[in-house]
This record gives structure tokens, C-alpha cells and sequence, in this order.
């Protein structure tokens, strides 16, 4: 990142603000899936935290969830009908069209949360959860890596909007600035057309949006069954659904996971360079 990037780092008291706004998100998030029965999963350092710490790791300000590619259209759907617009908006790239990212949002609404170099981005915005959208990956091993070439093409491309000012490197925002003036909409056009030839009737699923977050013991994603066999964990005084075999996947993403990273390592992956809270509006009981 270009080192004249401004970064604001919360109060304790501010993350904890932070952190309450995004587990009212993911409340409702919860809500609305057991309502319409779809399938879902927290993944990354949300499932972390719920094995480590029964809750947000103390220095994380972002979650995670997993959701089947199939069922989000049924989770947009549901959204239509019960989010409360006052409060709640659902981001992805044909709501907003400034949104350049192949994932979707849940913002807060009356909320800020600039990433760090983003702030050049007309995207609507808002304290945030992730919504990962889970696609089949070819189960041919030499077909996966033609796969997995054209995802890091699609991420690039789509990431080139931030990466033309956030790169450390001139050459490389020199080129970004060249990939940003490709259209979104041709952009999303090639991935459905590459989500279509090779995702039939796969065994394997992957976040072709992310696709690095994962492992060298896991860069293909996760089985497909991992949907059939989910568990609730408490995260926060709340129940909700992960997989159920988090040993392996916790594993495949960190190590060793059970042990604390250093005093210089416990800070947010996600840096910001402004933020705005609002106190969040969830019953302090546990979700049933």
C-alpha cells in the first residue's frame, strides 16, 4: 500500500462499538437465513474466534460468512422482503453500481467504514459483514489450475479501481489504471461465463472472489459436503451455523490455531482510514 495512505486505528472502546455493529449484522444476517432455511457457514476469523474465543478475536473488526452460490439469489430474494431498509442494505454488484467486488455486503446503515486507499471509490458504504459466495471448482486437478487462473484474472480486474492508487509500485498502478477502464458489467459477464463452463456437478467449492485466503494445504477450498454437516456455535452469547469439521478447516487456514499470535501480530487485517458507529439494536439474550 502507497505509504501516504492515512490509517486510523480504534479506541477499545471504539472496536468494541465496531464489533457490536457487526454482530447486529450478523444477527440479522442469521435471522433471516433459519427463517428461509439456507445453508451458511461463518468462515475465517469469525470461526476462529467462536473456537478460540466464544467471540470476535479482541483486535478483529470484520466477519465472514460462507454462502452456497445457488442459494444467495434465494438469500437476495428473502432480503427484499425483510430487511429493514432504515437500517440494513444489501451490497453487491447490481445494487450498487459503483461496487466493484464479486462478494456481497450487509452494510449498517448511518455507519462508516473506509478501507485504507479506498476512499477515491464512489461505493455506497457502511460498518460491514462479508458475504462469501461459494462456487464449484473443477474436480480435474489440471482443469483447477486453468480455473483458478482465470479467478486471479476476474479478482485483478476487479480490484484494479483501488489497485491504480493503492499499489506500492508506480509500474503497477500505471497498469491498473489501464485494467480499471475495462467495463464492470464485461467484467462480470466473462465471470459468469467462466463460473458456467466449469462449475457443473463438482465435488469441491471455492471462493472465487478471495481464492488467496486460502492455505497451500487447501487451495481449492472446501468440500462440498462441508453444506450437509454444519454445527451452531456461540459467538458472542449468540448461536451460529459454521462447518462442522473446523478442525480441518481452521487448520488448513492458520496452523497452529489454538495458539495467540504476538503482541505486534494482534492487529486488524482490514485497516481503515475512517469509521463512523452507531449503537447497535440487538437483544443481549442468546438467539435461539
Amino acid at each position: 500500500m502507497k505509504k501516504n495512505v492515512n490509517i486510523v486505528y480504534p479506541t477499545q472502546e471504539e472496536l468494541k462499538k465496531l464489533q457490536n455493529n457487526m454482530l447486529e449484522l450478523l444477527i440479522e444476517f442469521d435471522r433471516i437465513c433459519r427463517k428461509y432455511k439456507i445453508r451458511y457457514s461463518i468462515d475465517g476469523g469469525t470461526l476462529l474466534g467462536a473456537v478460540r474465543h466464544k467471540g470476535f478475536i479482541p483486535w478483529d473488526c470484520d466477519i465472514d460468512v460462507d454462502i452456497l452460490e445457488e442459494d444467495y439469489k434465494y438469500f437476495k430474494e428473502a432480503c427484499k422482503k425483510e430487511l429493514d431498509s432504515k437500517k440494513f442494505y444489501l451490497q453487491d454488484h447490481l445494487t450498487d453500481k459503483n461496487y466493484r467486488w464479486a462478494y456481497a455486503r450487509l452494510l449498517r446503515e448511518n455507519t462508516v467504514y473506509t478501507r485504507a486507499g479506498y476512499s477515491h471509490m464512489n461505493v455506497k458504504n457502511g460498518v460491514f459483514i462479508d458475504i462469501f459466495t461459494m462456487e464449484n471448482t473443477p474436480d480435474n486437478i489440471c482443469i483447477r489450475y486453468i480455473y483458478k487462473f482465470f479467478c486471479a484474472l476476474i479478482r485483478k480486474l476487479l480490484w484494479s479501481e483501488a489497485g491504480k492508487k493503492v499499489h506500492p509500485s508506480l509500474f503497477m498502478r500505471g497498469l491498473y489504471n489501464l485494467l480499471s477502464k475495462i467495463s464492470k458489467k464485461n467484467i462480470f459477464k466473462f465471470k459468469n461465463i467462466i463460473s458456467k463452463i466449469f462449475s457443473k456437478n463438482q465435488k469441491s467449492i471455492y471462493i472465487m472472489s478471495v481464492g488467496a485466503h486460502y492455505s497451500k494445504s487447501c487451495p481449492f477450498g472446501y468440500k462440498r459436503s462441508f453444506f450437509d454437516n454444519l454445527k451452531e456455535y456461540t459467538f458472542e452469547n449468540y448461536k451460529f451455523y459454521g462447518y462442522a469439521n473446523y478442525d480441518w478447516v481452521l487448520k488448513s487456514l492458520y496452523g497452529d490455531y489454538m495458539k495467540l499470535p504476538s503482541e505486534e501480530e494482534r492487529k486488524d487485517n482490514i485497516p481503515c482510514e475512517e469509521f463512523k458507529y452507531t449503537e447497535a439494536e440487538f437483544d443481549s439474550q442468546e438467539n435461539e
